[in-house]
């Protein structure tokens, strides 16, 4: 009867780690939905890495 109680808390946690694991495997960090990101927002991003890296 006691197990019954942790499932609520235990099947979130799980899909989170596979979530974590699957997204390690795929090089990714735990990803934002796509919409909140706009190409311009990336572009800019990647730009000022690059920019970064020159400088260093």
């Amino acid at each position: 009867m006691g197990a019954i109680g942790l499932r609520p808390r235990y099947a979130p946690e799980a899909f989170r780690q596979s979530r974590r694991y699957a997204n390690a495997k795929r090089g990714q960090r735990p990803q934002l939905p796509l919409k909140a990101i706009s190409p311009t927002e990336i572009a800019t991003f990647s730009t000022l890495l690059l920019n970064q890296d020159q400088l260093s």
